[in-house]
């Protein structure tokens, strides 16, 4: 699994912080952004997701932004690909584990530094519990 971050530049420290975290603490592959406006953090966002889509879904995306808006919107735009907007652990947890998300979206002036990467290790290490939550996924897929 690779882990894809993408970060506007004003968040440099914070991005790196948590790209150093992933990479040397949870010893994940990571490929790391920074991008220095808001149309190529949003095109980047969208081209990395296709490619997690199209990789069936094997792949994770983290986004950093203000709020974690923008990068939400952009990643949800394209079909099947499943991301939240997450500013707690239980929510990581639980978008992993009941939706199966591919991707969450951090909001750098919301989010501590430290909090965020307990969010990342519980998004990246959380398992998907299908059966159920299965049901909802394939409606949402049909509407999409």
């Amino acid at each position: 699994m690779k882990v894809y971050i993408i970060a506007k530049d004003n968040f440099r420290e914070y991005a790196n912080n948590l790209n150093d975290y992933i990479k040397n603490i949870l010893k994940k592959d990571v490929l790391f952004f920074l991008k220095e406006d808001n149309l190529s953090y949003i095109k980047e966002i969208v081209n990395i997701s296709e490619k997690i889509v199209l990789n069936n879904n094997k792949d994770r995306l983290i986004t950093i932004d203000e709020s974690g808006g923008l990068g939400f919107c952009a990643a949800a735009k394209v079909k099947k690909m499943i991301v939240a907007q997450c500013a707690d652990q239980h929510s990581a947890h639980m978008t992993r584990e009941h939706n199966n998300a591919l991707g969450i979206s951090l909001g750098a002036d919301i989010t501590n530094i430290f909090i965020a990467k307990e969010i990342s290790k519980l998004f990246l290490e959380t398992e998907f519990a299908a059966g159920r939550h299965m049901i909802r996924i394939d409606m949402l897929n049909k509407l999409g």
